[in-house]
């Protein structure tokens, strides 16, 4: 009786998975015409066509934002004119197999894939002072991963919510889960608090569905989960702990996609970063209580050194200047 259950189960497996692959193949690309209707621009890089937007005076000092798994480079609408008024210049891109970018074939999503992106994105806006990093989720540990291969072209990091080494022996089900459950936040909440943040979460759940239409999304998610390093991602953590980079860590205290415990196992590993918790805000801080994240960025760039002082005294303090693990006043 089990072996038949068995090869019933194996037998639908296979049903199951030929349904899906028949479904992604049914999948538009990526092309010329999806592009035209996306604002901002494009660059072609070594790995394929990268959608991103850059704004502010182009000799000021440049902020690289980085989205995470499954919203694109959307996730940053509210957090761009504060930095730009506040003097700096701002980079944002989708990453490869997210929002107008391409979905490349037959390559492996990985930490790799990605740094050389970013890396490339920086060359291509022709800036050469250190830059400040800003990453969200998996934003964040891809900003990690950045900063240990180029730690002397970081100014400063500020990470939100990183995916990070307390997820190092997660099982695939759980990582998948993980992301699931950031999609389904914004498209079906549970409670009343999610709701309210789905709310404001709105504007995105259009561009979040929207991207799922075309070929390549779905094997470019299951492919970094698939292919990740846990032991990389934490040994990168660890030696940004030891590293003099002015730091920055914020977490909404409402995040059920990577909970607000988790921010206490992050600090542990970087004590040298000043930490901002935001109240009444889940996985996405900078979209859904933008005022408090924006004070607490532009707060902490200020803080680096990143902006002279009225009188051109401001002098920059090293991350172990900063103050350790308690928030910054809003």
């Amino acid at each position: 009786m089990l072996k038949k259950l068995m090869i019933i189960a194996a037998v639908l497996a296979v049903l199951i998975a030929a349904i899906i692959a028949m479904r992604l193949a049914a999948k538009p690309e990526i092309d010329a015409q999806v592009r035209a209707r996306a604002k901002g621009s494009f660059a072609d890089l070594s790995r394929g066509i990268v959608h991103y937007e850059v704004q502010g005076n182009p000799s000021a000092e440049l902020v690289v934002l980085i989205h995470g798994a499954t919203v694109p480079m959307e996730a940053w609408d509210h957090t761009i004119a504060p930095l730009v008024q506040n003097g700096y210049r701002t980079m944002r891109f989708d990453l490869y197999g997210r929002g107008f970018s391409d979905r490349p074939h037959n390559i492996t999503y990985d930490s790799d894939l990605y740094v050389t992106q970013i890396r490339e994105m920086i060359e291509h806006s022709d800036y050469a002072g250190r830059i400040h990093l800003i990453g969200v989720s998996l934003g964040g540990a891809l900003a990690v991963s950045y900063a240990d291969r180029y730690p002397h072209e970081i100014k400063s990091m500020t990470l939100i919510a990183p995916a990070g080494p307390y997820l190092s022996n997660a099982p695939l089900a759980e990582r998948l889960g993980r992301m699931v459950n950031g999609i389904s936040s914004l498209v079906m909440p549970k409670d009343s608090a999610a709701r309210a943040r789905a709310r404001k979460l709105s504007p995105l759940k259009q561009r979040v569905k929207e991207q799922f239409k075309y070929k390549g999304t779905v094997y470019a998610g299951f492919s970094f989960m698939t292919n990740r390093d846990p032991q990389d991602l934490e040994r990168a953590f660890r030696n940004l702990g030891r590293r003099d980079i002015p730091g920055l860590l914020i977490w909404g205290n409402q995040d059920r996609v990577l909970p607000y415990k988790y921010s206490a196992e992050v600090l542990k590993i970087l004590p040298g970063f000043s930490f901002k918790a935001i109240s009444r805000a889940g996985h996405a801080p900078q979209y859904e209580q933008p005022g408090q994240v924006n004070r607490a960025i532009v707060n902490f760039l200020k803080e680096t050194g990143s902006l002279p002082a009225k009188n051109g005294s401001h002098k920059a303090r090293s991350a172990k200047n900063l103050p350790k693990q308690h928030d910054l006043r809003s």
